[in-house]
């Protein structure tokens, strides 16, 4: 998407949320219901978003993201103009995340998000996630609760939204960035049938020297009969760490693009770890859901 196009994008979500906010059309808040649901380690905050004009009778696919702490208005508000310039199909968005502080999201994303603990002998860096009091430290005890967290998704989160909400379809998707990014590849390794639509934005695949990166890894996403739907994204000016995972990721899969794996790969090539995500939200949207 072009500059000016994202400036349209950006300013139409404000005026989106703007007249939301003074009652004009449909606000947000009341499409949106709130769900608390614990695991082990805390108590979740889901975000249950309908789609524009929600038909009961009809069946919706469910698009399951992370980090909805910070990220539920620009995924909501992306989706909501795809809907109203009738883009894309509707789906129901569910975000992930909790209530607490800064602090509170980068000690939960750091634990959840990783597959294995952090290990300083491998990268030789240490380092915490977020800036002054809401920095968390990143070590061996603090990550590597991926496998605890996606039997969370799918024996919990996933079975509420379906009982909750019966007329979704079994096509779920999945949205993550950075950390969330890497659980996805992680995700779709090890549960492949759990998510078949996903969008990864400048995920941290660098994680333990690219431990997940090998082509064993990918072996059950090669034998797939279910379509899966990918679209993996970085920025042209993140880290080395990143660009170089990203680089290595797009090498595996590739080669896998057949009738069962419809793959999209984009390098956003100003963009930075962060900047990169109302544009990649709302191509990763379209290439999923976009209309034919």
């Amino acid at each position: 998407m072009k500059n000016s196009n994202l400036f349209t994008l950006l300013f139409s979500l404000f005026f989106l949320f703007q007249v939301s906010a003074q009652g004009q059309v449909s606000d947000y808040g009341s499409l949106t219901k709130i769900h608390k649901l614990s695991s082990e380690q805390q108590e979740y905050q889901l975000r249950v978003t309908l789609p524009i004009q929600y038909d009961s009778t009809q069946t919706y696919k469910v698009l399951y993201y992370l980090d909805s702490w910070w990220l539920s208005e620009i995924v909501v508000g992306a989706h909501a103009l795809l809907q109203i310039t009738d883009l894309i199909d509707r789906v129901i968005l569910v975000g992930i995340g909790l209530e607490g502080t800064g602090y509170d999201w980068n000690v939960q994303r750091n634990r959840d998000f990783t597959p294995t603990p952090y290990d300083i002998e491998k990268m030789r860096i240490n380092f915490k996630t977020g800036r002054k009091e809401n920095a968390a430290a990143v070590n061996a005890e603090t990550t590597g609760e991926a496998d605890a967290f996606l039997e969370f998704l799918e024996n919990k989160v996933v079975k509420l939204v379906e009982q909750h909400y019966p007329n979704t379809k079994k096509e779920r998707g999945f949205l993550g960035h950075s950390f969330g990014g890497l659980f996805g590849i992680y995700a779709l390794q090890q549960k492949p049938d759990l998510f078949s639509e996903l969008i990864i934005i400048s995920g941290a695949l660098w994680w333990n020297k690219q431990e997940i990166l090998t082509l064993e890894n990918f072996d059950q996403i090669k034998d797939k009969k279910k379509e899966t739907k990918l679209f993996v994204c970085y920025g042209g000016v993140e880290s080395k760490l990143i660009k170089q995972s990203n680089i290595k990721v797009n090498e595996l899969l590739a080669p896998m693009k057949s009738e069962t794996l419809q793959y999209k790969f984009t390098n956003y090539e100003t963009a930075n770890h962060n900047s990169i995500l109302p544009q990649a939200i709302y191509d990763g949207l379209l290439f999923l859901y976009g209309k034919k």
